[in-house]
């Protein structure tokens, strides 16, 4: 079974950019990524296995989810495409956390997921949301420019820029510590 770790992380991101390029960026385009936009990714990537918290991943991981579909389906799932975590046969179990699971919304306001749920689905709300909770990490746009990729519009950038948004997140955190942090966020 896979660990969270930095490898993890770092070939979630690059699956995530893989899939960003693939399913919305120009077609017949080799995809190019600024170094900048790479270790951005990364963070999100980060900060989302860390917002999902490690029963949830530990779960998807443990039904055999792999770092390169779980960096392919965030993107989708954060995009609205018409595929994603909720539509993958091995999440298709039943999340059974030990306690009630509360994640916060777009608007930082606890939001507690509804017991049965498979682990696609929990997945699903925690990148994108649901009828009543806009996740943090939905709606992001890929932009190219020159053969340059990079994602704008995401809510990494709404404070001004991810660097901003990344120290925001690392003080948030430093007051509000969580039993699973990645080896990446520990810098």
């Amino acid at each position: 079974m896979e660990t969270v770790n930095k490898q993890f992380v770092q070939t979630m991101a690059q699956h995530y950019l893989m899939c960003a390029a693939w399913a919305d960026g120009p077609e017949e385009t080799r995809a190019r990524w600024p170094i900048a936009e790479i270790q951005t990714a990364e963070k999100v990537c980060a900060v989302f296995l860390e917002y999902c918290g490690a029963e949830l991943i530990n779960a998807a991981i443990a039904a055999g989810f792999s770092a390169e579909r779980m960096g392919h389906d965030f993107w989708l799932t954060r995009c609205g495409h018409g595929a994603g975590f909720w539509d993958r046969n091995e999440l298709a179990v039943e999340f059974t956390p030990a306690s009630p699971y509360t994640l916060k919304d777009r608007d930082g306001k606890p939001y507690t997921l509804q017991p049965g749920l498979l682990i696609g689905e929990a997945l699903t709300v925690a990148a994108y949301g649901e009828a009543n909770c806009i996740a943090p990490f939905a709606y992001p746009d890929l932009e190219t420019y020159k053969g340059w990729h990079h994602i704008t519009g995401a809510a990494e950038y709404s404070m001004g820029g991810a660097a901003v948004w990344w120290d925001f997140w690392k003080e948030w955190r430093a007051k509000n510590p969580h039993p699973f942090t990645p080896a990446i966020l520990k810098d």
